[in-house]
């Protein structure tokens, strides 16, 4: 039964399916070329996990998270930025000029943004983590398990 919606799925939406998997291939790449620059230009080596009984490196840690999460959270929104700029720009010219096409480009665009950025972002992973098999085995699985529920997600038609 699960297998019969899966596969309705995938013939309801054949072609921004497609679209996501050739974008996923575009991000493997991307991501390959990404981890290879940021093994270059860091040191990656994850001796050890935070020891949360010394006050020092537990407070360090935090310090560094919430450094990560701040800039996450501005980039997520310095990107949002750009894609509604880019979304705004692509409907008020007149590059496409009926509108199913622009809603097209729009989804369009939209999955080839989130599928790049998936792939990318899990083989820039495992490019930095290349010394440590294990957490790059943990991050491939989870990648890998995420993978369809996000295809589902960036896919679906949110009024269907």
């Amino acid at each position: 039964m699960c297998f019969q919606k899966i596969k309705s799925f995938h013939k309801r939406y054949i072609d921004r399916c497609r679209s996501f998997y050739s974008s996923s291939i575009a991000g493997l790449f991307t991501g390959v070329i990404i981890g290879i620059f940021f093994s270059l230009v860091t040191d990656a080596s994850f001796n050890r996990w935070i020891n949360p009984f010394q006050l020092g490196e537990l407070f360090a840690a935090i310090i560094y998270f919430g450094f990560t999460l701040i800039l996450i959270y501005i980039l997520y929104f310095f990107g949002k930025a750009c894609v509604y700029v880019v979304c705004i720009y692509f409907l008020m010219t007149k590059i496409v000029r009926n509108s199913s096409k622009k809603k097209n480009c729009l989804i369009n665009f939209k999955i080839n943004y989130f599928a790049g950025i998936y792939s990318a972002t899990w083989v820039a992973s495992l490019i930095i983590l290349h010394t440590q098999f294990m957490i790059a085995l943990y991050v491939s699985i989870m990648f890998i398990l995420l993978y369809f529920p996000v295809e589902y997600f960036v896919v679906r038609n949110k009024k269907g």
